[in-house]
């Protein structure tokens, strides 16, 4: 006899052997819900309809519930890793359209961007890096030194020990920056490379 007839043969049995146990305990059930008085019957069934509710609530509304609210975090979460995205590829765009900057230029540029922020800012030059160091500014304020940094100076934050303090809602720490090493030599024969380049192209 193999495997797929085995429940078949089965299945019979175990109704007949079932069958008895089950109208055995409806029987029971019975005698003992008619021997309830009225008040603890009614009891008794809204006991039973809160629990059905219960279970209906957790199998057939709480997970799909939940399923439909992680599928909202989730596409939440990608809608903004993709704007994130854009934002980046929109900054990049624009630095290619920017002239490059000497070292000295570059200096100069963060020079003028950290200034108006007095002595919440102290800029500390380390040959072709910088280090910034941060005390007691506004959430406001960083964002925007730290969105502008690569656009006016065209440097880049290669390292950030940051932290906002939860008393004060100011942040403090320190930025390290390094910044474009162009030469003038090197900005001049590019520019002048880039003009061959247009004149043999016109040709």
């Amino acid at each position: 006899m193999n495997s797929s007839q085995q429940p078949k043969t089965l299945s019979p049995l175990r109704s007949k052997t079932l069958q008895p146990l089950n109208s055995w305990f409806s029987s029971w059930i019975n005698s003992w819900f008619l021997s309830l008085s009225t008040k603890e019957q009614a009891m008794v069934k809204l006991l039973t309809l809160a629990i059905v509710l219960a279970l209906v609530w957790f199998y057939a509304i709480s997970q799909p519930l939940n399923t439909h609210r992680n599928s909202l975090q989730r596409a939440q979460k990608l809608e903004t890793q993709w704007s994130e995205l854009q934002s980046a590829q929109s900054e990049l765009r624009a630095l290619k359209t920017i002239a490059p900057l000497t070292l000295p230029q570059s200096q100069s540029a963060l020079q003028e961007l950290l200034t108006p922020l007095g002595a919440a800012l102290k800029m500390n030059v380390q040959d072709t890096g910088v280090r910034i160091e941060i005390k007691g500014l506004s959430p406001e304020s960083f964002y925007q030194v730290v969105s502008q940094i690569r656009s006016r100076s065209q440097a880049q934050i290669v390292q950030a020990s940051v932290k906002l303090d939860p008393a004060s809602k100011l942040w403090a720490g320190s930025l390290t920056l390094e910044l474009p090493q162009n030469s003038e030599a090197q900005l001049n024969q590019g520019a002048l490379s880039n003009s061959f380049n247009a004149q043999r192209g016109s040709l």
